[in-house]
């Protein structure tokens, strides 16, 4: 949000293309890591309450990943993201889970690999 806010997908922006690759590759890992949530949330009694909102959240992250790939991404495609992660975060809270921000490392946003053990 913060690139697209300071004109860093603007064409002829200075930057342009490296932005574009990290907002692709952090959609990807986002993307990966709900499904991963909702596969865990499924298994798990008090955080089911959660799927619907998930499923809906990862519905939204992949209409914007389309709108940035067409160069058609608008103020209010970020502000409704940040209304997904904001619901997202309350799904989670009044499930009991507190979801933490995290910034993955540059190895896992190029892995996106879901995880092979437990949660």
């Amino acid at each position: 949000m913060k690139p697209y806010r300071a004109g860093k997908f603007k064409d002829g922006a200075a930057g342009r293309t490296a932005a574009l690759v990290k907002a692709g590759l952090a959609g990807t890992f986002t993307y990966n890591r709900l499904k991963a949530a909702t596969g865990y949330a499924k298994g798990d009694p008090l955080l089911s309450k959660t799927v619907a909102p998930i499923t809906m959240r990862m519905e939204e992250l992949k209409k914007i990943g389309s709108k940035f790939r067409r160069g058609q991404v608008r103020e209010s495609d970020i502000r409704s993201f940040e209304k997904a992660v904001t619901g997202f975060r309350s799904a989670g809270k009044g499930a009991g889970v507190e979801i933490a921000e995290k910034i993955p490392s540059a190895s896992q946003l190029a892995g996106s690999q879901p995880d092979k053990g437990g949660r």
